[in-house]
């Protein structure tokens, strides 16, 4: 469930202009894997899309889900997580979290390198 997480955070963050890694790869005829959350999980990877949505931003950067903002939408959802699942949860949110920033990281960098190519 993290590597599809991962993969997401990784090929399918827009950029400030709105194009992703996939978008990119895919006008230079390059191919973008798709990893798909097993079944098994399904109910796990709804959750977390939820959390998601009302995640903190800081300078609109996503951070990672605070145990008080999973137990807030757990108490507003009427959903019972038990500790196993929430060890899950956490395990998603930090490996999305890492590659999201990472692929941020690599945004910006792509940015510079533009800027200073058009500079000079």
């Amino acid at each position: 469930m993290c590597r599809a997480l991962e993969n997401e955070a990784r090929y399918d963050t827009p950029d400030r202009h709105g194009e992703t890694r996939r978008d990119r790869n895919e006008r230079f005829g390059v191919d973008s894997p798709r990893i798909r959350p097993p079944e098994i999980g399904g109910y796990l990877w709804r959750w977390f899309a939820e959390m998601s949505r009302v995640r903190r931003k800081e300078q609109g950067i996503p951070q990672r889900l605070q145990p008080s903002e999973m137990q807030s939408w757990a108490s507003i959802t009427g959903t019972l997580i038990r500790p196993e699942e929430y060890q899950v949860l956490m395990e998603m949110d930090a490996a999305f979290i890492n590659e999201l920033h990472a692929e941020i990281g690599a945004q910006w960098a792509r940015e510079r390198q533009e800027q200073e190519n058009r500079n000079g």
